[in-house]
């Protein structure tokens, strides 16, 4: 673990979670690893931020309210089509279209060690 945390320490994690309690605990996990973490709840909080920083990386769920993490994927890649997005999802029907915008999607519950090593990557 302290291999990742040493390559994360210097990045930036935008973290999109609409569970509170789920958001809560992986916002304290990324805080030890990340140099900045900023966590909403939803795709248009997401969004406002996104507009007004960048972030090494964006970790959005696919299923949340206002906006959904496709379209704020879609939104994020109109602004930035090199920004690193990863999605997490309860559904294992994840088809083609989807797996096509992200660059890795996760299915809850996550496994945390696979998660850390991906975006350590």
């Amino acid at each position: 673990m302290l291999e990742y945390k040493e390559i994360l320490k210097e990045k930036s994690i935008l973290y999109v979670e609409d569970d509170e309690a789920l958001n809560y605990e992986y916002t304290r996990i990324f805080e030890l690893l990340f140099s900045e973490v900023v966590s909403v709840v939803n795709g248009k909080e997401a969004l406002d931020k996104y507009e007004k920083n960048r972030y090494d990386i964006v970790l959005t769920d696919l299923t949340m309210p206002k906006i959904n993490g496709i379209e704020l994927a879609n939104k994020i890649r109109d602004i930035n089509k090199n920004q690193i997005i990863l999605a997490m999802s309860g559904d294992n029907d994840l088809d083609m279209d989807k797996k096509k915008i992200f660059d890795n999607i996760f299915l809850k519950p996550i496994d945390l060690t696979e998660l850390i090593k991906i975006l350590a990557k």
